[in-house]
């Protein structure tokens, strides 16, 4: 079940405040419809009645839960997250939990489990990726999909880029993803992970450090 609730919201452009449905969960399994408003982002956007003033509102510990695909992902933007406290409830949760900070990173997530990919695998790629690009400004790359513009069917893995000096795109061969995982399961870094893991670059690098 989605839950979701109404705040007031005051607009960063003419300060004039109006009431906002806000969703603090989201079930694509039972209502589909909230899974196409979040990938293009209309579920985090407000329009101020008052100047039209377009801005992000996303809940600081939104659960976004797909019970066909078999996951679920709790933002964390607060830091106030407490797994321990939801300890008796592991044995009904999905087999994949993971908890991420920011609503890229749940956007993300959303992507690579929709694209039937390993996000620990993701991350690794991501790493490798950025140490062989020579002078490398981007801050952040986040996955968008598979395929390209000039070959939409294709299997290529595409990354934004972001930096300061703007966004790019980067298509990665899915050649690349698919040899990464082998070594990374010949190496044993593909093992189950507890309920809540946060799977990010710093995970990333512990499993190449390791």
């Amino acid at each position: 079940m989605s839950i979701s609730e109404e705040q007031s919201i005051t607009c960063p452009g003419c300060s004039a405040t109006s009431r906002v449905r806000i969703h603090r969960s989201v079930n694509v399994t039972t209502e589909p419809s909230l899974k196409e408003q979040l990938v293009t982002g209309r579920l985090f956007t407000f329009a101020c009645p008052s100047c039209g003033r377009t801005s992000r509102v996303v809940h600081p510990e939104l659960v976004y839960h797909d019970m066909r695909r078999g996951f679920l992902l709790q933002m964390d933007a607060l830091g106030k997250f407490d797994a321990a406290s939801l300890q008796s409830l592991e044995s009904s949760l999905p087999a994949v939990t993971r908890v991420v900070h920011d609503s890229n990173a749940l956007l993300e997530k959303v992507k690579i489990f929709d694209a039937e990919l390993d996000d620990r695998v993701i991350e690794v790629l991501k790493l490798v990726v950025a140490s062989q690009k020579a002078g490398d400004t981007a801050m952040r790359y986040l996955f968008e999909g598979t395929g390209t513009p000039s070959n939409p069917e294709g299997r290529d893995l595409r990354f934004t880029l972001l930096s300061s000096k703007g966004v790019t795109g980067l298509a990665v061969p899915r050649a690349a993803y698919d040899d990464l995982r082998t070594k990374l399961e010949a190496a044993g870094k593909l093992i189950p992970l507890s309920a809540w893991a946060v799977v990010d670059a710093d995970y990333a690098r512990l499993m190449l450090e390791t």
